[in-house]
């Protein structure tokens, strides 16, 4: 007998990769381990096949505590959604139709260098909307996609390209369109490209983040607040997302946009948060987008949310 712990995973919308990640090994499937918190990386791993759990760092773990760990249950509890997955059927391999449509991933053509040199009207883009292009290169590794940058058949021109890493790996990116009558302002990589889809992670960097959490909506938000903010790629986040904050943090500000989508959105993530035992607040901050606060207005605002 053996459990299709895959299942238990996508139904209780646990994040996991197979692939695209230094600790995932053929045959298995790895998460960051919740026995050995403050460890970047996919340390805890289940095997497939034998459907046993293992982390690289801490050691051999009961099926049951891992369930009841991840869940946030206890483990008589965990036991009994196991016996619900338990089969007959050997799991030599989950291979979803998704996986089997990848697509190999590339960038688009034409980048350059995101400087006044280089691409000016990309750089000016930036400055007009009052930010630092040069610090933001530095920080999130900022390009510009050219008048002639095509990724397939998927035109990306002039456009800034906006890398997303995952724990220290590239595995996704989108575009920001510089010209304002551009109906479609954000493109993102094919979804067949993808090592890992957006919506299932976090945009930020975690090596900044502390018990202490402040959401928005997107990466131009973050860029405004600084590396201690994060975003989950517009105002319909997703339950890999949900599951992810409460996880890696223990109290959380959401600071979605002052609109209709941003406010229902808001609240309804501070609720959803507070059902997981996790303390939530909403705030507002006048009718706007945090990223058209002055980057002043923006730093006394983070520093007084950290200080709570």
């Amino acid at each position: 007998m053996r459990v299709n712990f895959i299942q238990l995973l996508h139904d209780y919308n646990i994040p996991y990769q197979t692939n695209g990640h230094k600790h995932c090994r053929p045959g298995w499937a790895n998460m960051p381990c919740p026995f050995c918190t403050g460890n970047p990386g996919l340390h805890l791993g289940l095997n497939i096949k034998y459907s046993y759990w293992y982390c690289w760092r801490c050691g051999y773990k009961k099926a049951d505590a891992v369930i009841a760990k991840l869940l946030n249950i206890s483990i008589k509890q965990a036991r009994d959604i196991i016996k619900k997955y338990t089969t007959s059927i050997l799991l030599d391999e989950v291979i979803t139709k998704e996986e089997e449509d990848k697509e190999p991933f590339k960038l688009p053509t034409d980048l350059h260098p995101l400087t006044l040199e280089h691409s000016p009207y990309h750089y000016k883009y930036l400055v007009k909307r009052n930010f630092d292009p040069n610090k933001l290169v530095k920080e999130w590794g900022l390009q510009a996609a050219g008048p002639t940058s095509m990724l397939n058949e998927l035109k990306f021109s002039n456009r800034i390209f906006i890398p997303i890493y995952w724990n220290g790996e590239l595995v996704s990116y989108q575009g920001r369109s510089i010209n304002p009558k551009n109906e479609i302002r954000y493109l993102f990589c094919p979804k067949s490209m993808e090592i890992i889809n957006p919506k299932d992670i976090l945009y930020g960097n975690p090596e900044y983040w502390s018990d202490i959490g402040i959401c928005v909506e997107g990466v131009t938000d973050v860029w405004r607040l600084g590396p201690c903010a994060f975003a989950t790629f517009g105002v319909n986040y997703s339950r890999k997302q949900l599951k992810l904050m409460t996880m890696l943090f223990k109290k959380i500000y959401v600071l979605y946009d002052d609109d209709k989508a941003g406010l229902e959105a808001g609240e309804k993530l501070v609720s959803e948060l507070n059902m997981y035992g996790l303390e939530a607040e909403r705030v507002h901050i006048g009718g706007g987008d945090p990223a058209d606060l002055s980057q002043r207005e923006a730093d006394e605002l983070v520093k007084s949310l950290l200080k709570n």
